[in-house]
Parts: structure tokens; sequence; C-alpha cells
């Protein structure tokens, strides 16, 4: 039997494509993005995996900028290449899922990445992403095995990918957990569910007992707010969320609606239940985790659970609507007004690259410690990433690395004002001579000066 390509699939493929075109239009307000730049400086100037709190998954596209040090390219190519690597990655996933034959799945990948996405494609690095789309591609390899755990590859497939999923992202535990679930309660699927039960089990219970970090044991301590619980209808964040969803979030809302009315019109209530208890229960936790709310593009990637369940929801339920005409329909809507919500908030970020570029040359040849203001703030979102923003953007652009740093508190640096042969950042300060001068390129050696 020939399989027949669904055109919606070679749309998906054009969009995915044209998703990395984006990634690398925008490379600037992408890489001069606090983690994007300071990840990359972890991985030149150590010359190695740039792996925080347990989150070994990260490798798979921190690959391509060591790969490009190792190879010795250009600041600006390995810039470059981290920027769209994200988006490649999603793109051979997506290649993956054509050789599967699993339409479905591709259809989830697309409105995973484009139903929601706004604040976030400017802040690729966020591991919950890479951890979904991995998620995305498990699922379909169950389906293409059919449950069948007699067959080595989805025995290896779940060993590999559940510990990456779960140690990628603490708030992804939920979407892994509510998925299976699911397939035991709504899909009656019993084939390899204790096994694979056993296997989150393991893993979640060796991340909270032997690879446990600080700032993950923090994020999850948030969640445990009762009281905010309680008054979680006023909370700030709540509020930003409603704004959020009526200004960004508009076509998961609508479809989640409609999903509500098509389930309760069939009375089809166990999907349903599973549907609106996930979703609220999500909505809480992130709600409550951070009460007065966040930085668009860091939250928006939590957010975008609410809606990889209810997708995945909608094609385990809604058959064969990844070959009906609505697909074609869904694709070309859906992708367009992803592009116009980038375009409309990417001011925002190209501002952030403007400010970055403009300390630059007015400080030229100085090295200064600036003490942070609410223009700046307002400006820039977070200063923290400030050091490593303009030694990227300035080596790029002028072939001279600048030492510039913006900080809430400069008496804190006092002790190391007077180390002219060295670079102070946010955490450390490092001698010149530890760097690769092909990518550092300090040339001051004048004293710090506080601004």
């Amino acid at each position: 039997m020939k399989f027949k390509i669904n055109p919606f699939i070679i749309l998906v493929g054009i969009c995915l494509i044209a998703n990395i075109i984006l990634s690398y239009l925008f490379k600037f307000e992408r890489m001069i993005m606090l983690d994007m730049a300071f990840h990359l400086f972890k991985i030149i100037s150590k010359e190695n995996f740039a792996i925080q709190n347990w989150r070994f998954g990260a490798a798979i596209t921190q690959f391509v900028p060591l790969l490009g040090t190792k190879m010795n390219l250009s600041l600006s190519s390995i810039s470059t290449l981290y920027s769209i690597s994200f988006s490649i990655l999603y793109f051979l996933i997506y290649l993956i899922l054509v050789l599967l034959k699993s339409e479905r799945y591709i259809l989830l990948l697309f409105l995973y990445l484009f139903t929601m996405t706004t604040h976030s494609f400017f802040w690729p690095i966020s591991e919950i992403h890479q951890g979904s789309v991995i998620l995305i591609l498990y699922l379909a390899l169950l389906d293409f095995y059919k449950f069948d755990f007699k067959s080595i590859p989805l025995i290896l497939a779940t060993i590999v990918f559940l510990p990456t999923i779960i140690f990628l992202y603490p708030l992804l535990i939920f979407a892994v957990v509510s998925i299976f679930i699911y397939f035991f309660f709504v899909k009656r699927e019993k084939n390899g569910i204790v096994f694979i039960g056993t296997v989150i089990f393991i893993c979640i219970f060796s991340k909270l007992n032997f690879f446990s970090s600080s700032y993950d044991n923090y994020s999850m301590t948030k969640a445990f707010n009762i009281e905010n619980y309680l008054i979680f209808y006023s909370l700030k964040s709540t509020k930003m969320f409603m704004d959020h969803t009526f200004a960004n979030y508009y076509l998961w809302l609508g479809s989640f609606l409609i999903m509500i009315l098509v389930f309760i019109k069939k009375m089809n209530f166990r999907p349903l239940l599973f549907l609106l208890g996930y979703s609220f229960g999500i909505f809480l936790v992130i709600n409550v985790s951070y009460p007065e709310g966040g930085e668009p593009f860091y939250l928006e990637g939590q957010y975008m659970q609410l809606n990889l369940f209810s997708s995945f929801i909608a094609i385990s339920e809604f058959k064969r609507i990844e070959k009906s005409a609505i697909s074609l329909f869904v694709v070309i809507i859906f992708f367009a007004f992803f592009m116009l919500r980038v375009f409309d908030i990417s001011n925002q970020y190209t501002n952030r690259v403007d400010v970055c570029n403009g300390l630059i040359k007015s400080n030229n040849g100085k090295k200064i410690i600036i003490k942070e203001t609410d223009k700046i703030k307002k400006d820039l979102k977070m200063t923290w990433g400030s050091s490593f923003e303009t030694w990227l953007l300035s080596t790029i652009k002028t072939g001279k690395s600048s030492s510039i740093m913006i900080t809430y508190n400069p008496d804190k640096y006092k002790v190391d004002l007077d180390k002219n042969h060295a670079w102070i950042t946010e955490w450390e300060t490092i001698d010149y001579e530890k760097l690769n001068p092909k990518y550092f390129v300090f040339k001051d050696t004048g004293r710090y000066e506080l601004k």
C-alpha cells in the first residue's frame, strides 16, 4: 500500500522551513537575549556543553555551537547557527514523523509550535520546548509500534526519551503523567503502561533525590504556596495571563472552547474531564508559582503546556482530523497569525539590541559597570546578561569585545575594578589569558568605571 503524502504535510514542512528563515532573520534579537548569550559564552569559553540543572537534553542544540567552536568558525557563524539550531531540531523531528507516516503527530507538532508562540520565539533556549517536541516524537513512536513493547526500538526509545523529557523541565512531568493516565483510562491502552509507569517513577524519584538542583527545587517549592491557590483569581499572574490570552493566545482559547462544546454535544465526558482537569491544574501551578507574573518570553513556554495537552486530546479524539480539509485551513491560518504576532512584537527585542549597540558605541574603549535604572530595566527586561550580550554583539559587529555590565548592585564589584586584564561578568571575573582570543577580543586594559 502506497503512502500518499497529505498536502498538509508538505505545507507544515514549508512552515517549519519558514521558521528556520525567521530564526536567521531575527538572529540578533534571539542571540542578544540573556541565557542565549550566556550559554554561548559558556560553550565557547569551556569548549564543552553548558548543561545546567541536570538538563542534559539541552546538549542536542548545544552540539551545534560546540561543533562550530571546535571547527574554529567565526563568532558570527557560531551565533547564527545557535539561533537556528532550535528550529532545525523541530524540522528534523518533523522529518522523522514523516518517515513514521505519523500525520496526526505532525499536526500535533505544528499546533504546539505555532498556536501560542509569540514572545518565546525570541527566547528559544527554554528546555521546555525541546522536551515537548521530544515528547511528541516519543508519542508518535508509541503509535507507530502500537504500544508493542516486544519491539526493541520502542523499549530503547522509552529508556532514552522519558528520562530526557522529565529531566529537561520539571513542568513536563505533569504532561507526561497526564498523557499516560489518559491512555489508560480513556483509550483503555494497557500494553506497556506498567513498564512506562515504572520508567516515569524511577525518573521522577531519581530527579528529586539524586539529581536535584537548587534552581529546580526553588521553582517546585513555589508551587506549594497553598494560600495563593485560594486567591488564584486575584493574583497578578492570573490577570497577566488573561491579558496575554486575548492579545496573543486567542487561537488556543478559541480551539479550547470549541473542543469543550464538541465534547459536551457528543456527551464525550471522559476526554472533557481530562482536558478541563489538566488545563485548570497547570493554570493554577504556573500562576501560583509566579504570583507577581513575569516576563512573557519566560512564562509563555510554560503556558504552552496548555496548548500541548489540548492539541494532544484533539488529535486523539477527533478521528482523521489530519486528513480532513480543515487541517489545511488550520495550518495556513495558524501560521499566518504566528507570523503576524512575531513581527508585531519584534520591535521590543530589536530595541534590546539597539540599546546594547548604543552602550557599546557610547562607551568605546571603556570598561564600565552601570547601575541599573528603571529605564534600562524597562528596555532590557532583565539586565543580568548584559556583560555577555555586549561581549557577543560588540565582537560580531566591531571585531573588538566590549567590557560593559549593568547591575543593580555595582558596589559588589569594587574589589575587582583595578584588574585591568580581566573581564567582570555577573558571576565571575575572568582573566583575559584564560579566554580564547579568537572569540574574546578584549583590548582595553584600563580600570573599570562605575556609572
